[in-house]
């Protein structure tokens, strides 16, 4: 069962930022439409699609042969890029794991069982009605693993909010407005009213 903890959340997040800062790196705004498979061969990291040791939905690891991302050949084509997106952000942060560590990585280890099935297929059978016990037997997962797998999209998806509200709401982000007050100004006024 996959609770959307604060310690799992913490993980993803992590892992996200760190592929945002890689594909911007790589990628600037304005360029070519992102291919996440394009951008893993021009980083010299091996994508494989298998099956990753323990049963793990994706590896990333980094040993004497290089970087390399092996990812569970049953997901869902949407589901296997965005998970090949945080692997990337994953092997680009400094302390990865080596290969010899293998599923005792925490970041492996968070996706046994999360992320497998895609949002698009829940949103779908949700629309249509369907109850959480008869998606989970459509789905072929254990039983409350498609209820689990909904709360942790939904906790994801508030905790990005919330992250770009806090962004967008910062004095110090906000571009300054010709000929209106300052950032500085614009925070001490806040702080008084």
């Amino acid at each position: 069962m996959i609770r959307a903890d604060s310690t799992l959340l913490d993980l993803h997040a992590r892992a996200v930022e760190a592929a945002t800062a890689v594909l911007t790196r790589y990628w600037p705004e304005g360029t070519v439409p992102l291919d996440v498979d394009v951008l893993a061969a021009r980083m010299g990291i091996e994508v494989v699609v298998g099956r990753p040791e323990g049963g793990a939905a994706v590896s990333a690891v980094r040993d004497e042969h290089g970087a390399r991302v092996v990812l569970a050949a049953t997901l869902h084509p949407s589901v296997r890029s965005a998970l090949l997106a945080r692997a990337i952000g994953h092997l680009s942060r400094a302390g990865t794991p080596s290969a010899s560590d293998a599923v005792g990585d925490e970041f492996t280890k968070s996706f046994v069982s999360a992320l497998r099935i895609p949002e698009t297929a829940l949103e779908t059978l949700q629309r249509d009605k369907v109850s959480w016990p008869e998606i989970d037997d459509r789905l072929g997962v254990p039983r409350n693993a498609a209820q689990d797998q909904q709360r942790l999209y939904w906790a994801l998806w508030r905790r990005r909010i919330r992250r770009a509200s806090r962004r967008r709401s910062a004095p110090w982000k906000r571009p300054p407005v010709p000929g209106g007050p300052s950032p500085r100004t614009r925070s001490q006024g806040r702080s008084e009213a």
